[in-house]
């Protein structure tokens, strides 16, 4: 069942409750047509509901008996009719119709009418695949085998019918409630005009509301989450080294190769002086 379904059936069966609840109030309206096909619409959807769900297996498991089946029409007879046709086709040249396999990637149809061929050519040759080894009834077994799988594929095929059909009704009884709930609501209303009791007028309501889908509605969009703060570390000052001056270095006056100058001291020369008599 579709989610809308779901919430349809469970919104049909919500209405029956509160009906069945208030008889003695809405007794006039439990009486009529729209009552009656709310009960009737109910049973529809129950019913489609498990033919659904029956169909779905049923079909799930005659499809693994069909695959069964072809497997061993295939390892157990037909596998077998074509050894026995290769010991005989030097003596026997009807034998190379017998000599292939039928395709496997034919589909079932197809696979089931390849292998009745088979079993008619195997046949007009039975004498010769018997003396290869084959049993006396071995045309009756592969008949057999042939209609195991065309039943399985039957039976796969009904249930997948009544799935379809199932699912079709679900969808047809879903609108139809809908449409004798809201005639119901009608005839409450016009009841509660005339004899308004709050508390079950909002029981009512809430019986008949069909609850949203569980989840975000559509074009919802969920809110951004806000942006995460990113720890900042505290800013500090850059560090600078403090400036010095370049040291220069005492400038020296270069040094020359002068001679080392000698003072010497002179004593002034004596000088003659006149003698007196």
């Amino acid at each position: 069942m579709k989610d809308k379904e779901v919430r349809t059936r469970s919104m049909l069966r919500a209405t029956k409750v509160f009906f069945e609840k208030y008889d003695d109030l809405f007794s006039e309206i439990n009486r009529g047509t729209a009552r009656r096909n709310l009960d009737d619409t109910i049973a529809q959807l129950d019913k489609c509901a498990d033919d659904q769900d029956a169909g779905s297996r049923n079909s799930k498991g005659q499809t693994a008996l069909k695959k069964a089946a072809r497997a061993a029409l295939r390892d157990q007879h037909l596998e077998a009719i074509v050894a026995a046709a290769e010991i005989k086709q030097k003596q026997v040249e009807e034998m190379q119709s017998l000599l292939k396999m039928p395709d496997s990637h034919l589909d079932d149809q197809q696979y089931l009418a390849a292998a009745e061929g088979m079993r008619e050519a195997a046949e007009r040759q039975a004498v010769h695949l018997v003396d290869a080894g084959l049993p006396e009834d071995f045309a009756a077994r592969l008949g057999s085998a042939i209609e195991r799988m065309r039943l399985a594929i039957d039976h796969r095929n009904k249930n997948r019918g009544r799935r379809a059909g199932a699912t079709a009704g679900l969808a047809q009884q879903t609108e139809r409630g809908r449409r004798v709930v809201a005639i119901l609501d009608s005839l409450v209303m016009q009841q509660f005009e005339e004899n308004d009791i709050p508390n079950i007028r909002a029981e009512w309501e809430s019986a008949t509301r069909i609850n949203e889908k569980p989840g975000p509605s559509r074009g919802w969009r969920a809110a951004e989450p806000p942006p995460v703060e990113q720890p900042t570390e505290p800013q500090t000052e850059p560090q600078t080294e403090p400036q010095t001056e370049p040291q220069t270095e005492p400038q020296t006056e270069p040094q020359t190769d002068r001679p080392t100058e000698l003072r010497i001291h002179r004593e002034p020369p004596e000088t003659d002086t006149p003698k007196t008599a």
